[in-house]
């Protein structure tokens, strides 16, 4: 991970040009590393509402890829990129943008980046906590697993890989509560982390700063991880749900009765 691609004046400006030629269709093209802006033909077979690329566009432009564009323009449709959107991002690894002709708004996802919304970031130093706080929750772009990779990735220079999530929260949750999920315990001890304490610590346990807590809060699984960024305040980095933004706790009572497990990086040992 690194910070996020910026998005241009220019860039923007050549890509709401674009738009406007089309006010209700969806246009799309391709944004180069150096910054210069390809329009393409729209292929989807419904082009008022989605949008497809040529299917030779990634071969096509290849390592020059810096970002995959495309319009919204309906005031039923936000100026967001959708989850789908997300994924194709993350399979792809390419940044991914929006442009809202009619509100004249904006969305950038980088899948390589630190920051999950580039453009309503408002730090700058991800060697800083503040750079992690205030993150709006969404499922499977600004998630509890996305915080917990980046605030490795930025603060400790230790890479987490990303787990596969399902398409859905409901889906996930339907899983949870059906005990067919459990894929933190499964995965963590595959990116260089240690189970130090598995249940609820005692009082008498010995944390140290960067610790990943585990938390069960429904279902019938561990699902729920934080990183507890001051040990002498236990304060706990977390990122809960829907409506919320990400922050930091006290790491009290309460979240001590729902933490399942206690996990250290070995760099951390």
């Amino acid at each position: 991970m690194q910070l996020s691609v910026g998005l241009s004046a220019q860039t923007k400006q050549k890509i709401a040009e674009h738009a406007r030629l089309l006010p209700r269709q969806e246009v799309c093209g391709v944004v180069l590393n150096d910054d210069k802006v390809i329009p393409l033909l729209n292929e989807h077979a419904t082009p008022a509402t989605h949008f497809q690329l040529p299917s030779d566009t990634l071969p096509r432009y290849g390592d020059q890829l810096r970002a995959i564009y495309h319009s919204h323009w309906e005031e039923s449709s936000p100026a967001l990129l959708t989850p789908a959107d997300i994924i194709n991002a993350r399979a792809t690894g390419v940044a991914s943008i929006v442009y809202h002709t009619t509100f004249d708004q904006w969305d950038l996802f980088d899948p390589n980046g630190l920051h999950p919304w580039p453009l309503k970031q408002t730090h700058s130093d991800p060697k800083r906590l503040e750079f992690y706080l205030g993150w709006p929750w969404e499922w499977g772009r600004s998630d509890c697993l996305t915080l917990f990779r980046a605030y490795y990735q930025g603060v400790l220079g230790i890479h987490i890989q990303d787990f596969q999530r399902v398409e859905t929260e409901e889906k996930f949750l339907d899983l949870l509560n059906k005990a067919q999920w459990n894929q933190y315990d499964e995965e963590l001890g595959n990116q260089g982390l240690h189970k130090i304490y598995e249940g609820s610590p005692p009082e008498t346990f010995e944390f140290r700063q960067h610790d990943v807590i585990l938390m069960q809060l429904q279902g019938r699984r561990p699902h729920h991880v934080g990183i507890l960024v001051d040990v002498e305040k236990m304060h706990l980095l977390h990122h809960l749900q829907a409506g919320r933004l990400s922050e930091v706790v006290p790491y009290g009572k309460g979240r001590i009765r729902q933490t399942r497990s206690v996990w250290r990086h070995e760099k951390l040992m």
